[in-house]
């Protein structure tokens, strides 16, 4: 009897190490299974800075609207047919402050980065008004580059149409700053043989190569895409 128990208080023993050995087993891989999901979400919440941003990330909705930041901190955006914007921002914790050059106001957005795509909630000021709209839009990164600067640059027709009253002198487009830019068409009066300017624009602008996105200075807010490198439209 002494050997049956023996033997028996031994299969138990061992039983009993082989149970614990199985549950530190499972502990171990139950811990690397939290640590690789705590891994993942890092790399979905990390700190983003202006490298993460810089370049142009368009709608996934509409590439027509997009968003452009540069590393050295400018922005440019048209999030709809009335959101525009362009100037300098800084971001901290993930918020971007966005400093409008030509209304002298900051919007504030949260972006959050995951994989190619970003996405945008906040508060946008209205055009001319002190009210806001709130946006969330999600946008994916482009291969395009940023647009250069059009400061200086100037766009007519290859020709002029005809006039009833007057002969044009000059028709063009001329961005005057980074924010601003005026359309003219100027003539000379068939009778009078006086000249005047027929026709004018001042816009806000931002410019995404090779459109011309634009908001007329006294106007709604209504922004009108043109594109001046590759034909003049027939609607200035």
């Amino acid at each position: 009897m002494n050997v049956y128990n023996a033997i028996n208080k031994n299969i138990i023993v061992g039983m009993k190490k082989l149970f614990y050995i199985s549950i530190l087993i499972l502990f171990s891989a139950c811990s690397k299974q939290e640590e690789i999901i705590e891994t993942t979400d890092n790399e979905d919440n990390i700190i983003l800075d202006n490298s993460d941003l810089s370049g142009v990330w368009t709608s996934l909705s509409n590439d027509e609207y997009f968003i452009s930041f540069t590393e050295g901190g400018k922005y440019t955006f048209c999030l709809n047919d009335h959101l525009m914007g362009s100037g300098t921002y800084n971001i901290k914790d993930n918020v971007a402050t966005l400093n409008n050059s030509y209304t002298n106001k900051t919007d504030k957005i949260k972006i959050e980065l995951s994989q190619n795509t970003i996405n945008i909630k906040g508060d946008i000021f209205l055009f001319n008004s002190e009210n806001k709209e709130t946006i969330q839009i999600s946008l994916t990164k482009s291969e395009e580059t940023i647009s250069p600067s059009q400061i200086g640059v100037e766009h007519g027709p290859g020709m002029y149409g005809l006039n009833k009253y007057y002969d044009i002198t000059y028709i063009g487009v001329q961005y005057l700053t980074d924010t601003f830019a005026k359309y003219e068409c100027r003539g000379i009066h068939k009778t009078t043989k006086k000249e005047k300017v027929i026709k004018s624009y001042s816009w806000y602008y931002v410019y995404r190569k090779p459109y011309t996105y634009t908001q007329e200075i006294d106007g709604d807010g209504t922004i009108t895409k043109y594109d001046f490198e590759n034909g003049w439209p027939d609607d200035l």
